[in-house]
C-alpha cells in the first residue's frame, strides 16, 4: 500500500522459498528495528527459527524469523527507512 502506515504487503507465491505460501494465506507481519543483528538474535535466542536474511546490500537489512507456533515476522533494519518512505509516497526506491 502507498502513503502512510500501517501498510500492507502483497507477496508473490516462489515456489522453493519463505514465500512458498498458499494463496490467500496471512503471510508476515514487519516491525523496524534499529539493531538488525541484536534484534534477529534476540528472536533466535527464544526459539524463532530464521529463515531468511537479506537485501540488496552486503549486510542483511531484512530478516524472516518463525515461532514455534508458525508465527512469522519480518524484522526490517531502519537503515533502509528512508528509501522505504520515498518509495511508499510514489519516489524512488534509492
Amino acid at each position: 500500500s502507498m502513503g502512510d502506515a500501517p501498510h500492507t504487503e502483497l507477496v508473490e507465491r516462489v515456489p522453493g522459498s519463505v514465500w512458498d505460501v498458499e494463496p490467500n494465506t496471512f503471510h508476515h507481519t514487519g516491525y523496524w528495528v534499529e539493531d538488525l543483528s541484536e534484534a534477529s538474535a534476540r528472536l533466535e535466542g527464544v526459539g524463532w527459527k530464521r529463515e531468511v536474511a537479506g537485501g540488496a546490500t552486503k549486510r542483511p537489512v531484512f530478516t524472516y524469523h518463525l515461532s514455534p507456533s508458525g508465527v512469522r515476522v519480518e524484522l526490517v533494519s531502519r537503515i533502509i527507512e528512508p528509501a522505504f518512505t520515498r518509495w511508499v509516497q510514489g519516489g524512488e526506491y534509492e
